[in-house]
């Protein structure tokens, strides 16, 4: 009998151990102790890019990490990433139009939990560009007359002072449209202008055009640039 007590005792011990190598120091099974066992949390990331308060479309968004990923936003300047392991990401953005600068292009995010991380970029136009010009008939400047300057994005007005001189400042590069009205003879011109490229960051460098719009009464002409 006490050969069996011992042989019962000895299978015993011999169980316990078993168990405490298969489920930790503690005993308890951990069903995720495997790699691969158990799948990870998913995530995911929304990314929005707007310029000067509205959201811009078209812009390719790259995000790298556990998961890489790309796209690009919509008409409301968003892309949404989702079922994104757990981990941290870079997102990046680029394919902007070239007068458009941000305080950065690439922004870190974590993604942790099944909740949705969200990331942004804003920017704003560069307008550094300036165009100049007189108005004039056979070489007399006409004072008083309103110049208007369609750019892409806004309207501008100015009047023309003593000598028929205007200007317009802090413009986006691109081509605008310049006419003139509000005078007494029958004249009219039309020009499209081409704005010089902006350099550098806002307040440095830029572009200074400056052109003239000459006519002779009772015809209409456009007049070019200067070289």
């Amino acid at each position: 009998m006490a050969t069996g007590l011992v042989r019962f005792r000895l299978h015993l011990l011999a169980a316990l151990i078993l168990g405490a190598g298969a489920g930790g120091g503690d005993g308890v099974s951990d069903p995720c102790a495997r790699p691969g066992a158990c799948p990870s949390v998913l995530g995911s990331v929304e990314v929005q890019v707007t310029v000067e308060g509205s959201g811009l479309g078209g812009v390719t968004v790259a995000l790298s990490g556990p998961s890489s990923r790309s796209g690009n936003t919509d008409l409301n300047g968003t892309v949404t990433f989702a079922d994104l392991p757990e981990g941290t990401y870079t997102a990046s953005i680029n394919a902007f139009p070239s007068d458009l600068t941000f305080a950065t292009t690439s922004r870190t995010v974590t993604v942790s939990g099944s909740g949705q991380q969200a990331v942004s970029f804003s920017g704003e136009y560069i307008r550094t560009a300036s165009i100049a010009g007189t108005v004039h008939v056979n070489s007399q400047g006409i004072p008083g007359v309103t110049v208007t300057l369609e750019n892409p994005d806004s309207l501008h007005t100015a009047t023309t002072g003593a000598d028929g001189d205007y200007g317009f400042m802090d413009l986006r590069s691109g081509t605008s449209v310049v006419s003139v009205s509000g005078f007494d003879t029958p004249l009219q011109f039309r020009r499209h202008l081409p704005h010089c490229d902006p350099r550098g960051r806002r307040g440095e460098g830029g572009g200074f055009r400056s052109h003239s719009l000459a006519g002779a009464g009772g015809r209409r002409e456009s007049a070019g640039l200067p070289d």
